[in-house]
């Protein structure tokens, strides 16, 4: 033991080399030492109390004993307490404390690891990526919060278990193409990938859709935006238009659209059972905006030509019963099917 010079020690009582020593005022400009001179650790230093009980020892095998509490201080306020382990880095230095049975309650290795009780559960540097480690599972009995200040940063609240992401997206397993972000110009929720819902999908209080569904069954929803899937009203699915089948609009237009490329390759088709076409209403190529309807052949057809302003026919044209072209008479052209008469008002007949 050595202590700085110009220091007192009064009321100790030595034991060295067998010899005791009470009421000791030493005084001197040099080091204090005591020598234990046997290396077996069948010698010691003792610090006994008023009633010479020992309080503390340190044997020459250097095992320091404390017997009850005891306190380390520190007198000033820019002095330190250090313990200096080697610095060969073979992990085999450590600072520990036991409990009463000689357990490690907490250790702090050289190799920067330090932990409560087990190895296994243990704090260490990880100076390769520059942060801390944990080398099993952290339990946080309160709030969490991960990054210097919002919106850059995870908070959460174990209180009410709310979380808030700021500033960035959160990935779902292993790939950065599935995840969920903020997006923010649409004031959505967006998912970057296709989205699975193994229960009910609810939107608010205006929509929420049921999970059980039935081949052939709609989806339809009550007042309160509940959606179920059931059976089709009035109707069977798919629909068959043949018998007595019908689609019944009470209001407005039944409208089917087709693509205005112009290419003629969109068209709603009527087909017999043998997928033969009966009527056909399709694009005018080159045309934007312009129909043609034909029944059955193609190459027989009526069209808009919108140029000349006209209905035009591809083929000839058969009328079964009389002709009218025109407004009204005198200033159009009349044929009359049943005599074989016609007349021209207005004009002339050129042979």
């Amino acid at each position: 033991m050595s202590t700085s010079k110009n220091k007192f020690l009064t009321g100790v009582k030595l034991l060295v080399m067998g010899m005791a020593f009470r009421n000791i005022l030493y005084s001197s400009p040099v080091d204090m030492r005591v020598e234990l001179i046997s290396s077996d650790g069948s010698t010691r230093f003792e610090v006994q109390d008023s009633a010479q009980a020992r309080v503390m020892s340190v044997d020459s095998d250097g095992n320091v004993v404390a017997l009850g509490t005891f306190t380390v201080r520190v007198i000033g306020s820019t002095s330190n307490v250090t313990i200096l382990l080697d610095t060969d880095n073979n992990e085999d230095a450590e600072f520990i404390i036991n409990n009463s049975a000689g357990l490690a309650c907490f250790v702090i290795r050289e190799d920067f690891n330090f932990w409560p009780r087990a190895f296994e559960r243990r704090f260490y540097d990880d100076a390769a990526n520059f942060t801390l480690g944990i080398s099993t599972h952290a339990y946080i009995a309160g709030d969490l919060a991960v990054g210097a200040a919002f919106p850059n940063r995870l908070e959460f609240w174990s209180g009410t278990g709310d979380m808030r992401v700021g500033g960035g997206d959160i990935q779902i397993g292993p790939s950065w193409g599935r995840r969920i972000y903020d997006d923010a110009a649409n004031y959505t929720l967006g998912v970057s990938t296709n989205l699975y819902v193994a229960g009910r999908v609810h939107a608010g209080s205006s929509f929420r859709l049921g999970t059980t569904a039935t081949a052939g069954q709609v989806l339809t929803t009550n007042a309160d935006g509940i959606g179920t899937w059931q059976a089709a009203a009035g109707v069977t699915l798919p629909i068959d238009a043949r018998g007595d089948s019908a689609v019944i609009v009470s209001t407005g237009d039944v409208r089917v659209r087709v693509d205005s490329d112009g290419n003629e390759d969109k068209a709603f088709v009527v087909a017999d059972s043998g997928n033969n076409a009966i009527f056909a209403a399709i694009e005018r190529a080159g045309v934007s905006g312009s129909g043609e309807v034909h029944l059955g052949n193609y190459s027989r057809r009526m069209y808009d030509d919108p140029t000349n302003r006209l209905l035009g026919i591809s083929t000839h044209a058969y009328i079964a019963g009389d002709l009218a072209v025109g407004a009204a008479f005198p200033n159009r052209l009349e044929f009359w099917s049943g005599t074989g008469d016609m007349r021209v008002g207005g004009g002339d007949i050129q042979i």
